[in-house]
């Protein structure tokens, strides 16, 4: 993708005396076109910068994982996430980030801090046999539970307490999330970006507005409960994160073998 872009960019340049059309951003907020002259050696994809970099002898390595904008990571993205991390020295420093350095940096930091903990002992779940597992799943596990604003800013949701009921380590699991979040939090609060929207809801009197605030709690909410599930995952299945193990269960099929998961947040 990265390379298509750069390939699209010259020839867009070839096409305009060397120059491609930009959208600038000027102090006062006003937006402005301009031409900028670009040439082969000016203009580099992420990848080709961190090349030039290793031959320089930097130790760095690069990732990209694309994932869409207010949107949870895939099952997929966690598993590459977990891989390249796997691969990386303990002591590592671990860099994210993303266009606004917001939901999806943070996401990644807390993915990345989760596998930290595991790697070094302290998942802040108990360890037997019986965690990950999948209770049969009832209607009415939300019942006699508390429904106050400082529940909601828990993260205490109908589905949360779902998960947390039918999944063995789910209640250990969305406590450690929790503590990661709280730790991760200098940009956004993942947990509590749920209930802003959710208020956003309850208060918005224009009707599209109200629209896009429910479609973005949905996608929080949906990668809060992903997120416990990893938590939960990730120390059940600890080889994941030994790259010299084969035969490792990813995330993703440890969601599939799971389908009442799916069942609760659907």
């Amino acid at each position: 993708m990265e390379a298509r872009l750069k390939e699209d960019i010259l020839l867009e340049a070839a096409r305009y005396g060397n120059k491609i059309l930009v959208t600038d951003e000027l102090p006062d907020g006003q937006m402005v076109d301009q031409w900028e002259r670009v040439s082969c050696d000016s203009v580099k994809t992420p990848l080709e910068v961190y090349e030039e970099l290793q031959v320089e002898g930097y130790l760095v390595d690069y990732e990209r994982v694309p994932i869409t904008d207010e949107k949870s990571p895939k099952e997929l993205d966690f598993d590459i996430v977990v891989n390249k991390i796997s691969q990386a020295d303990i002591s590592t420093e671990v860099v994210f980030n993303c266009q606004m350095g917001r939901g999806r940096t943070t996401t990644g930091m807390v993915i990345a801090t989760l596998a930290y903990l595991n790697r070094i002992g302290a998942s802040g779940i108990p360890r037997n046999d019986s965690i990950g597992r999948v209770s049969d799943y009832a209607s009415n596990v939300t019942d006699n539970l508390p429904n106050s604003e400082d529940a909601i800013r828990r993260g205490e949701y109908a589905v949360i307490r779902s998960l947390i009921r039918v999944l063995e380590g789910g209640v250990e699991g969305k406590r450690q999330v929790d503590k990661v979040i709280d730790k991760c939090a200098s940009m956004q609060n993942l947990r509590e970006a749920i209930a802003t929207y959710r208020n956003s809801i309850l208060r918005q009197p224009d009707e599209m507005k109200r629209e896009a605030a429910l479609s973005f709690f949905v996608e929080y909410l949906e990668r809060y409960y992903f997120l416990i599930c990893f938590a939960v995952y990730i120390h059940s299945e600890r080889a994941a994160l030994r790259s010299s193990s084969s035969g490792n269960t990813s995330f993703a099929d440890w969601m599939k073998a799971r389908p009442e998961l799916y069942s609760i947040i659907r």
